[in-house]
């Protein structure tokens, strides 16, 4: 008896491991780096003109699915330095980027219903905090 509630806990365990396994990957799937690079009928979907430079979400084609991502275009020598990138969608997912000159974070699947915001955060080891300006939309 001992052993089979042993191996029905061991079974129940990895179950819920691989089902939990399954769903990064399904996320990490929809970022893409050639995205941004490399899409077609790119436009901006939102943007805001700060003193940092202007951040803008953008979208394009790429392959057959269509891209969300963030960038910042003329920015200052100030956000150069001290300010970081992001693109977060929905609230479980984001990637930040280094801002070097016109930078442009990975692209997301554009996903209906899903929301979408592009935000310039200051360099800080304050958890949260740091956000200069961001944009959002949803799809």
């Amino acid at each position: 008896m001992r052993f089979t509630k042993s191996a029905a806990i061991a079974a129940t365990a990895g179950l819920a491991l691989s089902l939990l396994g399954s769903a990064p990957a399904a996320a990490a799937s929809n970022w893409s780096a050639s995205a941004p690079k490399y899409a077609k009928n790119v436009s901006t979907r939102i943007q805001a003109n700060t003193n940092l430079g202007t951040l803008q979400l953008r979208k394009g084609k790429y392959g057959s699915a269509s891209y969300v991502w963030a960038r910042i275009s003329s920015p200052s020598s100030t956000a150069n330095k001290n300010y970081d990138l992001q693109l977060y969608v929905g609230n479980w997912s984001y990637t930040s980027v280094d801002i070097n000159g016109t930078s442009y974070t990975d692209g997301y699947r554009l996903i209906s219903g899903e929301t979408y915001k592009g935000c310039l955060r200051k360099k800080t080891n304050i958890p949260g905090g740091g956000f200069y300006k961001c944009v959002s939309f949803k799809a």
